[in-house]
Order: structure tokens, then C-alpha cells, then sequence
């Protein structure tokens, strides 16, 4: 009985496994199709979030055109107010220079100067003086003819009535009469005659040396001098204020200007600018079409997660479907095996006998129980006691009986005798299974063989393209964990070897197992970057990480780890929640995911 409802149990498991897994094929097989459906739209998407980008590039560069239009603009307004100051500064540095140079000539034809014309002045006051003690004696001579006679002295007219002052011997001539010589007799009008010759001769000579015949002349070239140096004056300061660094200097910066001014206009058509704004305003647009590049570039990379995601769903979805029908093909080749054996109806029948047997037995069991009621109940106890005893003879000589079976199936299998069919069909069913197995795996083999050289190659390879940009993608989160601070990787293993720190070395062995937590955890996050930067799918997975870390270094890799999410994707599992609610990241329980999946069960 028990032989039958086991093997008739096992039956109805392998035939639930089979149905379950056609079941499982199906929903699997449905997961793909609405994932294949749900690709077409994302992308759609991420064509259409390349577009915007694409758009937003644009818009950003037309801002950049704009902006050095207006900044060009601006520099050719302030370019030609400077080059018109300059302009108006060398007109008149260079009618200053022209009048200096005017003055100077005058100059250049003045021979008097302060210290002669006072010398002049002195002598000239000398001569005055003598002449005034020379008059103070003179004898007075004037002549009043009757008529209109003439009087000449040395041949020269004298004006009639006019006193001529005489300091010495002097012949007049008078019309109608001749000549009268008149000679002064004053004690010392010689020597006041002396004195106003020698001063007369000093003004003369004075005179000369000056290039002037007169003190008039003098004082007027004098005068001309002055004027002359005072406007040399007046122009040094006036270029001065012009020209602070000097003429040529501001030549040079006219020029200077003038030049980045034509370049200006060969470099960009202003023409073009006719409806660009100030630096400030287009300065502001481009800021604005910056940040929507910005923000086309974050939606882009969204969609392109996003579609990896479901890439990857699909992936993940075909090789369950793949698997789940290999295990349907072996659940059903497994069935057919069983039912190779013995048919759903023979062992059905099986089973119904050993019902019908059970049933008997359970009728007999009840009258026996019965008269047992009615019987005396000592005799009844020494009966029970027998059939006890009974049942333990019979039950060990069933077990005798049952293991000698299984010996005499064992020696009729071994001779082919009738009846071992069924069991010899079974196990060349099973032989086959383990053919189809060790075939698989034979496979499976050569694929691992294929793939590990595969992947040694690859190895080699990347420990030679990795180091280099590896360490230059560790430094940012190094700085972050340990300012200051190199990391150094075995050329061959890509291992870390050591840390610098303060100028010292020290071995990775000698580090604390928290910072060689960490270290390893930075190198998974440089080499996820680098891999995201080269276009390939990167993930990092930590499982309860940094449980070494103090509150410190826990905030700062926390810091280095939000820094990679921006370029690559962070999972974290860990059963310390609490540790990571500053983090600022989605957090996802087991247990809500546990509770909805029996809610859809």
C-alpha cells in the first residue's frame, strides 16, 4: 500500500514540476513580449532626448556666438571711444609740440636773456644817471630868430624854440648869419663828460652783445624770450598730461588700439549684431541655454539607463524563459521515463487495489475490534498480547521476504528474465539522461575553457590600459577619503601595493582593515567610472560595506560614493538602514518586496 501511494505521489509531483514549469514558460515567454513591446517607446525616447540634446548643443553655441558678438561689440564701442581720445590726444600733443617747436625757434634767434637784459637795465640806468649829472651842468642854448631862419647843428636841423642842452664845444650854424660856436665852462664838466661817455659806451657795447640797438628792443625781445619759454613751458606740461608716459608711447598705444580694433572687424561681421543685446544679457542667455544642455544631457542619460535597464531586463528575461524550458524539456523527458515504466493507469490501478486491500482490512479490523467489545476483556489482553507478538514475527519476516525480492529482482535483472523489461527500459532512459548531461557539461566545459582564455586575454589587456587612467580616476575619491594621499597598484595583478601619505610609504599589509576597506572600495569605483566613461554597462555592489569605518571616514566615503553615483550606478545592501539614512538615496526593504510578491501569489 505504502509502495503504490509513493510511487503514485511521485508520479503527481513530476507531472505538477512539468505542468508548473509550462506554466512558468508561459509567464516567462509573456515577460518578454511586453518587455520586446515597452523597447520600441524607450527608443523613441532616447531618440527623442538626443534630439533635445542635439537641439540644446545648438541653442548653447548660437549663445556663444551671440555673447561674443555682444562682448565684440562692446570692445569696438569702447575700442573706438579710446582710439577718438587718442586721437584728440595726438592732435594736440602734436600742435603742442608744433608750438614748442615755434618757441624754440624763437628762442633760437633771441640772444638776450634775464641776466643781460638786467645788465642792459643796470647800465642803461648808469648812463641815465651820468646823463642827468652831465645835464645838471650843461649850459642851455635857444634860439629865437626874428624870421624864420634855419639852425643847424652838425648839419642836423634844430627845431625853432627848442633848448639844446650843450656839454661841450659845439658850432651852430644860423641862416643869414654863419656860425657861433659855443663851448661850456662848468668846473667838472669833463669829468660828468667822462662818466657819460663811459656809461654810453657800456649801454653800446651791452647793446651789441645782446643783438639790440636800443633798451626798447631789448625789453621787447626780452618780453619774446619770456613769452617764448613760458609757452615751451606750457606745452612740456600740457604734453606731459597728454602724453604721462611719453609721445611715443601713446603713438604706440594708438596704433595698438587701432590694430585690435581692425582685427575686430576681420575676425567677426558686426554687421550681424544687429538684434544681439549687452554682455550682461547675452551672458545670462547663455547661462540659461547652458543649464538646459545641462539638463538635456541629464534626461539623455536617464533614457540610455533606463533603456540599459530594460536591455538587460530582457536579457535577464530570455535566459529565464531559456532556462525555465530546459527545465520544462527535462521535467517532461523525466515523465516520460516514469511513465516508460509503469503507465498514469497502471499505477492509478496500483493504487486502487492496494485502496480496495486497505479497505478489507480496515472491515476486519472492525470486527475483530467488535468482538473484541464482546469478548472477556483478560482473555482478550492475553489474545493482544499474542497478536503483538505476532505482528513483530510477520513484520520480520516480511522485511526478510521483501529484502530477498529485491535480492531475486537484482539476479533476474542480471539473467534478463521476464518482468526486469520495465526497470531495464528505465535505466536506459536514465543512461540517456546522463548522455544528455555529461554532453551539456562536456559543453559547458569547452564554453568555460573558451571563455577563461577569453577573459585572460582580456585581463592582460586591460591591466595594461587600465593602470594608468585607473589611478588618474582614483585620485578625485582619494582626496575625498585621504587629502594628500597616492595610491599605488602592482603594474602586473592591479593590486594594491601601498599608500603614500605625508611623504611616507606604507605597505597595504601594514594598513588598518577599515582604510584597506576603503582603498578596495575607491579602486571598484575608479574602475566602474572608467568603464562607464568607455561606453560599457558598469554597476557597483557593496554588501554591508565600511563596517569598519569610523563616523568620520564613514561621512567621507559616503561624500565618494555619491560622487561615482553621478556617473555610474551604486547598490548597497546592508541590514544597518539607520547608517545610511543621511546618505540621501532610495532605500528598498526585502521584506515590502517579500510581502508584494505573496500578494501577487
Amino acid at each position: 500500500m505504502e509502495n503504490a501511494r509513493d510511487r503514485w505521489m511521485q508520479r503527481l509531483a513530476i507531472i505538477k514540476t512539468s505542468t508548473d514549469r509550462e506554466g512558468a514558460l508561459k509567464v516567462a515567454r509573456a515577460t518578454v513580449v511586453e518587455l520586446e513591446k515597452e523597447t520600441q517607446s524607450l527608443v523613441g525616447r532616447v531618440g527623442t532626448a538626443r534630439v533635445a540634446l542635439r537641439t540644446a548643443i545648438e541653442a548653447r553655441s548660437a549663445a556663444e556666438g551671440r555673447v561674443a558678438l555682444s562682448q565684440s561689440r562692446a570692445r569696438v564701442k569702447a575700442l573706438d571711444e579710446e582710439i577718438a581720445d587718442l586721437d584728440r590726444r595726438l592732435r594736440e600733443v602734436n600742435k603742442l609740440v608744433a608750438d614748442r617747436s615755434a618757441a624754440q625757434e624763437r628762442l633760437a634767434g633771441i640772444k638776450i636773456d634775464k641776466r643781460a637784459f638786467e645788465h642792459i637795465q643796470c647800465v642803461e640806468s648808469t648812463m641815465r644817471e651820468a646823463r642827468s649829472a652831465l645835464g645838471a651842468i650843461a649850459t642851455r642854448v635857444r634860439f629865437l630868430p626874428s624870421g624864420n631862419q634855419e639852425v643847424r647843428k652838425n648839419d642836423e636841423e634844430i627845431p625853432l624854440g627848442e633848448t639844446v642842452e650843450l656839454t661841450e664845444a659845439t658850432r651852430f650854424t644860423l641862416e643869414g648869419f654863419g656860425g657861433i660856436d659855443i663851448e661850456p665852462g662848468a668846473s667838472d664838466l669833463a669829468s660828468r663828460h667822462a662818466r657819460f661817455r663811459e656809461a654810453n659806451d657800456a649801454l653800446g657795447k651791452a647793446l651789441a652783445a645782446a643783438g639790440v640797438t636800443d633798451l626798447a628792443q631789448a625789453r621787447s625781445q626780452f618780453e619774446e624770450r619770456t613769452e617764448a619759454e613760458t609757452a615751451m613751458k606750457e606745452a612740456n606740461r600740457l604734453i606731459s598730461a597728454y602724453a604721462p608716459e611719453g609721445v611715443g608711447a601713446l603713438r604706440a598705444a594708438q596704433r595698438e588700439k587701432s590694430a585690435e580694433r581692425s582685427l575686430l572687424n576681420d575676425e567677426r561681421d558686426l554687421s550681424l549684431a544687429v538684434d544681439i543685446g549687452d554682455p550682461g544679457t547675452e551672458t545670462r542667455a547663455l547661462a540659461s541655454t547652458r543649464a538646459g544642455e545641462e539638463g538635456a544631457r541629464r534626461a539623455l542619460d536617464s533614457e540610455e539607463r533606463e533603456h540599459q535597464q530594460h536591455v538587460t531586463q530582457i536579457a535577464v528575461a530570455r535566459q529565464a524563459a531559456e532556462t525555465i524550458e530546459e527545465a520544462l524539456a527535462a521535467a517532461k523527458r523525466d515523465l516520460e521515463t516514469a511513465r516508460a515504466g509503469f503507465s498514469d493507469a497502471d499505477l492509478a490501478a496500483r493504487l486502487e487495489t492496494a485502496l480496495g486491500s486497505l479497505t478489507q482490512k480496515t472491515l476486519s479490523k472492525e470486527k475483530t475490534e467488535k468482538q473484541l467489545a464482546a469478548a472477556n476483556p483478560e482473555e482478550i489482553e492475553l489474545r493482544r498480547h499474542r497478536a503483538e507478538a505476532t505482528v513483530h514475527t510477520v513484520d520480520a519476516e516480511q522485511r526478510r521476504l521483501r529484502d530477498s525480492a529485491i535480492g531475486l529482482e537484482s539476479r533476474l535483472a542480471a539473467l534478463g528474465k521476464n518482468g526486469i523489461g520495465e526497470i531495464l527500459e528505465e535505466a536506459r532512459g536514465q543512461a540517456v539522461q546522463v548522455v544528455s548531461r555529461l554532453d551539456r557539461l562536456q559543453a559547458d566545459a569547452r564554453v568555460w575553457d573558451l571563455l577563461v582564455g577569453t577573459l585572460s586575454s582580456a585581463e592582460r589587456d586591460a591591466k595594461e590600459a587600465f593602470l594608468k587612467p585607473v589611478l588618474k580616476r582614483i585620485d578625485p575619491f582619494l582626496r575625498l577619503l585621504l587629502p594628500g594621499a597616492r595610491l599605488a597598484l602592482d603594474e602586473e595583478t592591479l593590486e594594491i601595493t601601498g599608500v603614500t601619505r605625508d611623504g611616507r610609504e606604507e605597505p597595504y599589509a601594514a594598513l588598518s582593515i577599515g582604510t584597506r576597506e576603503q582603498l578596495c572600495i575607491l579602486v571598484r569605483l575608479a574602475f566602474a567610472v572608467y568603464l562607464r566613461e568607455k561606453g560599457y554597462p558598469a554597476a557597483v555592489i557593496l554588501d554591508d560595506a565600511l563596517v569598519y569605518a569610523d563616523d568620520e571616514r564613514f561621512e567621507r566615503m559616503q561624500l565618494a560614493l555619491r560622487k561615482a553615483a553621478e556617473t555610474v550606478q551604486i547598490l548597497i545592501l546592508t541590514c544597518r538602514p539607520r547608517d545610511w539614512r543621511e546618505f540621501g538615496a532610495p532605500i528598498r526593504r526585502l521584506a515590502d518586496v517579500t510581502t508584494a510578491a505573496f500578494a501577487l501569489a
